[in-house]
């Protein structure tokens, strides 16, 4: 039977080089280990798990950015898949919602709404910009919306052209 773990997170340092995003909120998550925990941890901590694969999400701390679970599927693509992360406020996603599934591995969208009262203004902006940049008439496979740490199944997360 093939095992794969739906969620994990891989991360980088915190550097002048490559920072994190400031804590803006006291609910804001860090990590739970001082150190980056990297692909080569995630792979060893697989193998005494019996884990065949994972899907990558990229943590919340590093902000909108993927490039840390986007060269651990480059390197091993038969091992990792990802739940990218964006940014819906950057006017620059809207032109990444098209081809977002054409990035090596990348199965669908991430995206926390944040809690209030920031998510009283973008609770909805989020899903509204992934539907409406299909563009396509194609709808894009899988989003998770989570609120305040429960995954949503309304329709209004659902990303196609009809909702």
């Amino acid at each position: 039977m093939l095992i794969v773990d739906s969620q994990v997170h891989i991360w980088a340092a915190d550097t002048p080089e490559r920072p994190w995003p400031p804590i803006v909120h006291p609910t804001q998550s860090r990590p739970h280990k001082a150190e980056p925990f990297t692909k080569d941890d995630l792979l060893r901590e697989m193998e005494g798990a019996g884990v065949d694969r994972a899907v990558l999400v990229p943590a919340v701390w590093e902000g909108e950015r993927n490039d840390v679970a986007v060269a651990a599927v480059q390197a091993h693509p038969d091992r990792f898949a990802i739940m990218g992360r964006f940014n819906p406020e950057e006017p620059a996603s809207r032109t990444l919602m098209p081809t977002w599934r054409q990035q090596p591995g990348m199965l669908g969208v991430r995206h926390c709404v944040p809690p209030a009262p920031e998510a009283a203004t973008a609770n909805r902006r989020p899903h509204r910009l992934v539907v409406a940049s299909g563009g396509t008439g194609r709808r894009t496979d899988y989003v998770i919306c989570v609120a305040r740490g429960y995954v949503s199944d309304r329709p209004s997360c659902r990303a196609s052209p009809a909702t």
